[in-house]
């Protein structure tokens, strides 16, 4: 017995997506409905049925409020996943040293990672993956030349806590901001967050181009017997640049916005002050939520001062499971203060939101 993604109760069951496509592609036998006696003794022995099973397993997902399991055969984001220099060169050169299939049959697509053992040919197959290469000899040049600055600033990052394997959005983001040709919509001037009650805690900062937010969150004031239960909300203030467009569509509007935000801790207050004046002037940001937070300790010797990486995954509701690709994303950033870290992966979690969202000047 199987089923799609293998769920079932306590142990759950066969897997039918990883099943299905051995069955297919490695022993070439008919195994769905509709496929001939002539398709066994080709690639897909299941009559071309099989390039919906990405999009079909992920459809399952979302009608079971699952998340997408990345390291699933076959369907998983990370089944074509390259990432070493070498790797990525050969797989461009020749698709079958690295793949064991051609990722189409099975509906999925090859990924570029970009990280510290990138090579110049992961940054340009990243930017031809993102159509911003260009088809031109120029272009071509240029996205070749931008490559060098960009592979860099990935190994500088990196040194600093970063991780871009599973941040595609920061990475994406990154190379925009290099070419030259990108504007943010929205800049982050500065914010403030305070903490508690009578003995506050206070965490100041400025940045000069990140920012983000999204809920409320549950109080804790019934918690019994935890000092400083009944004060734990925390309030945040946040001031935005933004740009809008005007009655002339070819011409930009800058709006400053200041926002204050009240939520369960710094990093919700944050995010939900970012929320109030993003949506003031971007409404349609409004299907656009935080799905997952999650934080590591880089260097456990310097105990309270070590550095903290922030990964923060969203997912734009009002797409869906065919365009699961765009639907959700991921951003990463890393510093000392965790306030810091959390806030620079809010704005480019946003900031990429706003990329199928650009104003009409910006176009």
């Amino acid at each position: 017995q199987g089923t799609i993604n293998g769920y079932g109760e306590r142990t759950g069951n066969a897997n039918l997506v990883s099943i299905v496509p051995a069955i297919a592609l490695k022993m070439r036998l008919p195994c769905l409905g509709g496929a001939t006696e002539s398709d066994a003794n080709s690639a897909d022995s299941c009559g071309g049925a099989l390039a919906a099973l990405t999009s079909v397993s992920r459809f399952v997902d979302e009608l079971a409020n699952q998340p997408h399991v990345p390291s699933r055969p076959f369907v998983g984001a990370s089944a074509f996943a390259h990432k070493g220099g070498l790797h990525v060169a050969a797989v461009l050169k020749d698709e079958s040293s690295y793949q064991h299939i051609d990722p189409a049959q099975v509906g999925n697509v090859r990924r570029v990672l970009v990280s510290e053992l990138s090579g110049r040919g992961n940054i340009v197959s990243k930017m031809q993956e993102l159509g911003l290469a260009g088809s031109s000899a120029a272009a071509g040049a240029n996205a070749r030349a931008s490559s060098g600055a960009i592979l860099e600033r990935v190994k500088l990052l990196e040194n600093c806590g970063y991780t871009f394997e599973g941040a595609d959005a920061t990475v994406e983001l990154m190379i925009r901001r290099s070419l030259g040709e990108y504007t943010a919509p929205f800049e982050l001037v500065d914010f403030n967050v305070v903490t508690g009650g009578g003995g506050a805690i206070k965490s100041e900062g400025k940045s000069e181009g990140d920012g983000s937010g999204d809920g409320e969150g549950a109080g804790l004031e019934d918690v019994a017997e935890i000092p400083f239960a009944a004060s734990s909300r925390s309030q945040a203030v946040v001031r935005l640049n933004m740009i809008v467009g005007s009655s002339n569509a070819e011409r930009c509007e800058l709006r400053q916005a200041l926002e204050v935000g009240e939520g369960n801790g710094p990093v919700d207050a944050l995010n939900y002050a970012m929320r109030k004046a993003l949506l003031r002037e971007y409404p349609s940001l409004s299907s656009v939520a935080l799905t997952d937070y999650k934080v590591r300790i880089l260097d456990n010797e310097n105990a309270t001062a070590a550095i903290t990486r922030v990964m923060i995954s969203f997912m734009d509701r009002a797409l869906g499971p065919e365009e699961q690709q765009r639907a959700s994303w991921t951003t990463v950033s890393a510093h000392p203060n965790i306030i810091v870290a959390s806030i620079n992966a809010l704005v480019d979690g946003f900031e990429y939101a706003m990329l199928s969202r650009q104003p009409e000047c910006l176009q």
